[in-house]
């Protein structure tokens, strides 16, 4: 029988390559409008030019209870005419889909008088389509893939604008949250200084204090983010033991509240074995280890117990974990935890704790490790070097001392504030010195001169006249006056100052910073009057 023969695919049929109905369409086309006794359509499964076992269609007699493995393997000409000839089809047409064996196409007659003329033709147009579609599909899957990165991309850039907006926004108040926490530091520390440690009341004072020390801490970081070159945290030789059984006290108001609020009930056990002392910035390894308790508490919805452990490593690290009974992390999820924005609590969670605890571990050389499975629990281990050699390891809890000096000093007190004036001039008062307190900078200058003055503390950002220009009409007037800058804003080390600057103290100022400031201001006059520092 004589078979037509169309110039173009039939408008029916659609191909869509890597579709299970693709060979289907192509066989049916060539065995209803080409008269073919058989036709193999091979197409692969995966990406284009991918050679793997994937779309087999067969069109006519007996031939479609062929399996995909039958052809796969031994894709050779030669063997397909074997296998064709076996079954009584001795005619047939091979062709490739390009590029480089994408698909096959095999059309079987059981005579070379069936042949159509023009049947080479119709199976190259057939494979130049297919050609195409595998393109399109290509092109599609790295449009898809190019989708998916570009809102990726965005949705960093979007959380890198809120950290940074977050940032400015921080710039802009730390200046006021560091007078508040100079009157909560100030306060907290007059409050300890005539309480022992076995007084009722020492342990929370202690607690408020050090929560205002790590909080001071956290807001000079985020003044120095910007600042290369820049790290002012001052490192102590601590033991991991004392900063281990303080953690709990410190933690205590999260998982209260979901006690009280929730009736979920938490136990914190401290398990403290002797580790080498250790050089870090104490408010940075319990700012980690506050973020591991309060992902501890999330990880335990029902409750349950959290176990906070030191212990000596075998190369002679000191290690602290903490260890809670909670839902666990899956091995894909642990791969992740420590990337930054990455978070499993949704709305709740900025994804940004782990990723500082890993940040804070770098800084320290130390390592940060996780341990954990599905159901049992997770466990992160801290793993510090010892403190170097020959450094005095100074161990015991520090306490809000009031000492006094041999010599009072005359203290001229310079801030706009009322509450850093408040608590700043008691604690002068504590050192027994004797305190002049104004509260603009106008005011002090007109003391300048008129009252015998030892020492001029002032606010450097104050309305009207900057403690910098307090210092420089001192300098003109009272020469041998030192100066000392109070500030919650820092000064750039770069930038020029009056000689009469002894000191420039952070906000919030302790018992401690304060007196030494002041003692080493008692040599200062002299200092001053030649343009020299004090040390």
């Amino acid at each position: 029988m004589k078979s037509r023969a169309p110039t173009a695919l039939p408008s029916r049929v659609a191909l869509d390559l890597g579709s299970a109905d693709t060979g289907a369409a192509v066989a049916d086309v060539l065995a209803r409008d080409w008269k073919a006794d058989a036709v193999v359509v091979w197409l692969p499964a995966g990406a284009a030019g991918a050679v793997t076992a994937g779309d087999l269609s067969l069109a006519g007699d007996g031939l479609r209870a062929c399996t995909a493995a039958d052809l796969v393997v031994p894709m050779r000409e030669r063997w397909i005419h074997r296998w064709l000839a076996a079954r009584g089809l001795a005619a047939c047409r091979v062709v490739d889909v390009p590029p480089a064996h994408l698909g096959r196409i095999v059309a079987a007659w059981g005579s070379k008088g069936r042949v159509p003329p023009q049947i080479d033709h119709v199976l190259s147009l057939l494979a130049a389509h297919m050609a195409l579609l595998a393109e399109r599909r290509h092109l599609d899957e790295r449009l898809a893939a190019a989708n998916a990165a570009r809102l990726d991309a965005e949705d960093q850039i979007l959380r890198t604008r809120r950290v940074r907006a977050l940032g400015e926004m921080a710039s802009g108040v730390v200046h006021d949250f560091n007078n508040c926490l100079t009157s909560i530091l100030g306060f907290a520390e007059l409050a300890l200084g005539p309480l022992e440690e076995g007084d009722a009341f020492y342990n929370d004072l202690s607690s408020i204090r050090t929560s205002a020390l790590d909080a001071a801490a956290l807001v000079r970081r985020l003044q120095n983010l910007g600042r290369r070159g820049r790290d002012t945290d001052e490192r102590e030789v601590v033991d991991l033991c004392d900063v281990a059984r303080m953690m709990p006290a410190l933690a205590r108001p999260r998982w209260m509240q979901l006690s009280q609020c929730h009736g979920v009930n938490f136990e914190v056990i401290v398990d403290a074995r002797p580790v080498p002392t250790v050089h870090v910035v104490v408010a940075e390894i319990r700012e980690v280890l506050l973020n591991l308790l309060f992902n501890a508490v999330d990880a335990m919805p029902s409750g349950g117990r959290i176990t906070i452990a030191t212990r000596q490593a075998e190369n002679g690290w000191a290690e602290i974990s903490v260890t809670d009974e909670g839902v666990g992390i899956s091995e894909d999820v642990q791969s992740r935890v420590f990337q930054p924005f990455f978070s499993t609590k949704g709305d709740h969670g900025s994804g940004l704790g782990l990723s500082v605890c890993q940040t804070v571990a770098s800084r320290h050389g130390a390592e940060l490790d996780l341990r954990s499975a599905p159901g049992e629990g997770s466990t992160f281990t801290l793993k510090l070097p010892p403190a170097p050699p020959g450094m005095v390891a100074d161990t015991t809890p520090r306490r809000a001392a009031t000492r006094r000096l041999l010599t009072a000093q005359r203290v001229l007190l310079v801030d706009d504030q009322e509450e850093v004036r408040d608590s700043v001039g008691e604690m002068l008062h504590a050192l027994g010195h004797h305190v002049t307190v104004v509260d603009r900078g106008e005011a002090a200058v007109a003391l300048a001169g008129r009252q015998r003055l030892d020492v001029v503390i002032t606010d450097l950002g104050m309305p009207g006249m900057s403690g910098l220009d307090v210092a420089q009409r001192f300098r003109v007037l009272a020469p041998r006056v030192p100066i000392v800058l109070l500030t919650g804003w820092g000064l750039d080390a770069d930038a020029p100052s009056p000689a009469n600057v002894a000191f420039v103290l952070g906000k919030p100022v302790t018992m401690k910073s304060l007196g030494d400031a002041l003692e080493a201001c008692a040599s200062a006059p002299a200092a001053a009057e030649r343009g020299e520092k004090c040390s």
